[in-house]
């Protein structure tokens, strides 16, 4: 669970914002009304968060899937990198790993995988992980994505907790993971 901000008042009055300095900007992800997320809780929680999406099987193919996201309306249309045999209704785990374009840094907005059905187009999210093999990295979204980043750039020049947005080429690939 992360740690809470305790309880700020509304919309912040012109000129508080600057006076508060950093911590005050950080603070941008409200939780409830008066309660903040920092961006350094933010970090904490994401560092620890398992790498593995968990969602249901709506559709099943021999080539691909329609996993739902829990707790979403999320339809991500997937190729499977081998067939899983679920049917529909199934609940899996696996990654997902897709192919990034340019990846940019951003400051605003929040996480996400557009569009909400069909296959990702354009992913936001924090960097969780930069230190893996094959110039991949994780990026947290409205789940856990392993991205593979093509050059010239690289997952080191991200630092871990950063917000960055791209775009992703056809074809995000599921790889169950068997429990």
């Amino acid at each position: 669970m992360p740690h809470k901000v305790g309880p700020q008042p509304g919309p912040f009055p012109v000129g508080e914002r600057e006076k508060a300095g950093r911590r005050l900007y950080d603070c941008r992800a409200r939780l409830s009304p008066g309660v903040l997320l920092c961006e350094w809780d933010r970090r904490v929680e994401l560092t620890v968060a398992s790498h593995v999406v968990r969602g249901v099987v709506l559709e099943s193919h021999p080539d691909r899937i329609v996993l739902g996201v829990p707790g979403t309306d999320h339809r991500l249309h997937l190729v499977v990198a081998r067939p899983i045999g679920a049917a529909a209704g199934s609940h899996v785990r696996g990654r997902i790993v897709v192919s990034a374009r340019r990846i940019d840094v951003t400051r605003v907005g929040g996480q996400f995988i557009d569009p909400v059905y069909g296959r990702p187009r354009i992913i936001q999210g924090t960097v969780v992980e930069t230190g893996l093999e094959h110039s991949m990295m994780v990026v947290k979204a409205v789940v856990p994505l392993h991205v593979k980043v093509r050059p010239p750039q690289k997952p080191g020049d991200f630092e871990v907790g950063t917000m960055v947005t791209f775009s992703v080429d056809a074809g995000a690939v599921f790889a169950a993971v068997v429990e």
